[in-house]
């Protein structure tokens, strides 16, 4: 049997950019400062087909939980919502399987879970440390706010509190980021030298999110062949890069790269004017290829031999490598959460068989990518390549096109004279039908439920060619929509715990209760708080 024995239990480390854009990394664009992301994903897995959600904290929610977007609401927890639920305590986070079954659980970085109490804080859940911000996104120095952690406001949290001593010393997140990285990965070597307490590293970088903000000027570049247009967003790839690999090189100066496996993933596609999502079509916040067909790969000595240097064409979403992760540590990937009155199991399938080519067969035929969009995978050739893969879209925007240097093109589908409404999802944030990433608002809707789009993404993945109205596509269609319609009827999460728990069980902290930095909303009542 190829792949990972039942005995032996890798590092896992998953690296987390934030909208990086499927042509930004030089994995497909030679011009772009990144070669260490290229030297890895050349050597490692390529996932090609490699699914997340439209945008930020559903995908995030979605790795940590093994369940789609769709069950857990696509909400983003920002501002008031970010004291909320989204993340139910009644699920029991990859964080949490892993430790159980002695995996030293670390987090840097972003989160954007939602955090109605303190119990919802990462290191509540799993980790035994996180040094890194709650919100979705904030300045890229001394935690979004001024350098004097007294003054203003924050969003800087280290474990159990705000993070005040960490706020002067932070002069670019992502230097500080890898930094913490590092040490941790530095720590764990020094006081384990064999993986009898294996490593999960979970690093959700803030770049290449906006603002978009060049590192100190020491570190500041030119890269011409990305051209002067580009010049900032250049160097935020470039810090991008440098973190993975100062993670990378600290994995091998601890000696255990031999024993590690590593996820990189975007957790979106890129946005706004620099992103570039190149051959594909639209940006964060569509269903369209480019907001949800994220650039990742595998890498580390733990990847079989048989799969390295070579690409799979097979589809992997996000909420996949939760019991795939489990699995290979060990833990039951099992969840059967009661949330909402009902026993809520994951949505996520072990994808580990079909990657490393033990069974080529696609775990699972139908996946819903977005409450308006759903992929069927048609057969299986070598390794779970799909032999076709239909995707239904039954709501989006015009939105854009790309070329390779980054041209935003305006998209040509005819505007329908109207639309549906968005489907009903409780705390919807973000809209569906969106216009180009430099504007938006200027929105054209060109699918709906009465004149969907179908596309073949294997042979047509910049999605230029709509299907639906083929005679022999009515069952496909009815098909996939059934499979849209079903998993917006089944979301169970309403962001909140009940009335009575909070009463009973937790105390209010008002708006300064974290002395200006952003925080739960609640704390247990025998809890005790000081900036020590």
């Amino acid at each position: 049997m190829q792949g990972i024995s039942t005995t032996y239990r890798p590092h896992l480390i998953a690296l987390l950019a934030d909208d990086l854009g499927y042509f930004d990394t030089a994995i497909h664009n030679a011009a772009s400062p990144t070669p260490s992301i290229a030297r890895l994903a050349k050597g490692g897995l390529r996932l090609d087909r490699h699914y997340v959600f439209r945008f930020c904290s559903p995908s995030r929610r979605s790795f940590l939980t093994g369940r789609l977007p769709t069950s857990i609401t696509t909400v983003q927890p920002d501002g008031a919502r970010l004291c909320s639920d989204f993340l139910p305590l009644a699920t029991q986070l990859l964080s949490e399987k892993l430790a159980a079954v002695g995996y030293r659980c670390h987090f840097v970085g972003k989160g954007h879970l939602g955090y109605q109490t303190t119990d919802h804080l990462p290191f509540n859940r799993g980790f035994e440390s996180h040094i890194g911000y709650l919100g979705g996104a904030e300045a890229y120095s001394h935690g979004g706010g001024s350098p004097d952690p007294s003054a203003g406001t924050h969003d800087l949290w280290r474990d159990d509190r705000p993070a005040v001593g960490a706020v002067r010393g932070m002069h670019y997140s992502a230097d500080y980021y890898s930094r913490s990285a590092v040490d941790i990965i530095e720590a764990h070597g020094r006081r384990h030298s064999t993986p009898t307490a294996p490593l999960f590293l979970y690093f959700a970088i803030q770049n290449v999110h906006s603002p978009y903000t060049l590192p100190p000027k020491w570190q500041v570049r030119h890269y011409p062949k990305m051209g002067e247009k580009f010049h900032i967003y250049a160097n935020m790839l470039a810090a991008l890069d440098g973190a993975v690999a100062n993670v990378t090189r600290a994995l091998r100066g601890a000696g255990m790269w031999d024993d590690t496996l590593l996820l990189f993933s975007s957790d979106n596609g890129g946005i706004g004017e620099f992103g570039n999502n190149y051959p594909l079509r639209g940006h964060k916040h569509d269903p369209w290829e480019g907001g949800t067909r994220a650039v990742a790969f595998l890498a580390g000595g733990a990847l079989p031999q048989n799969i390295r240097a070579s690409s799979s064409r097979a589809l992997v979403h996000i909420s996949d490598w939760y019991p795939t992760f489990c699995v290979l540590a060990g833990a039951s990937p099992i969840d059967d959460a009661f949330v909402s009155g009902k026993i809520r199991p994951i949505d996520g399938v072990d994808v580990w068989p079909m990657l490393t080519g033990v069974n080529v067969t696609q775990p699972r035929m139908i996946t819903v990518v977005t409450e308006v969009s759903a992929i069927e995978v048609v057969g299986g050739g070598v390794d779970g390549d799909a032999l076709a893969m239909w995707k239904l879209v039954t709501l989006a925007g015009q939105s854009n096109r790309y070329d390779e240097r980054g041209n935003q093109l305006n998209s040509t589908d005819r505007c329908l004279e109207g639309r549906q409404p968005d489907p009903p999802q409780p705390g919807r944030t973000d809209p569906i039908v969106n216009g180009p990433a430099s504007c938006e608002r200027a929105a054209c809707p060109v699918c709906n439920q009465t004149n969907p789009c179908l596309y073949e993404l294997v042979k047509d993945p910049s999605e230029i060619v709509n299907r639906a109205s083929d005679l022999d596509k009515s069952a496909l269609i009815v098909r996939l929509a059934s499979s849209i319609v079903n998993a917006n009827m089944n979301a169970y999460v309403n962001g909140t715990l009940d009335a009575g728990t909070l009463e009973r069980e937790y105390e209010h902290v008002d708006a300064w209760g974290w002395k200006g930095f952003a925080g739960p909303c609640y704390k247990r009542k025998t809890e005790r708080w000081n900036e020590s």
